[in-house]
């Protein structure tokens, strides 16, 4: 199942419905996930990303989160040259 996170709209969640909801309560409480006044994020993409990475090290939740459109892996996890997972 996928879900938009609901205070950024580049963001999504694909999961079980508790895997989804976990990632949620731990997204509403990081700072600079939600969209400012005027629709744009309050931080850049890659930025976002790095927030979104650490979480998943410190609360090792197991939702897969994307960031428009590309899939935010752990610091942890090896990736090849090509892209692929190790």
């Amino acid at each position: 199942m996928w879900k938009q996170y609901s205070r950024n709209n580049s963001i999504l969640i694909c999961g079980t419905p508790n895997e989804i909801a976990e990632a949620e309560a731990i997204f509403k409480i990081l700072d600079g996930l939600d969209i400012e006044k005027n629709g744009r994020a309050s931080m850049k993409i890659g930025e976002i990303r790095l927030i979104i990475q650490e979480a998943i090290e410190v609360c090792n939740f197991t939702a897969i989160i994307m960031v428009s459109g590309k899939t935010v892996h752990p610091f942890a996890k090896k990736i090849n040259y090509n892209g692929c997972l190790a």
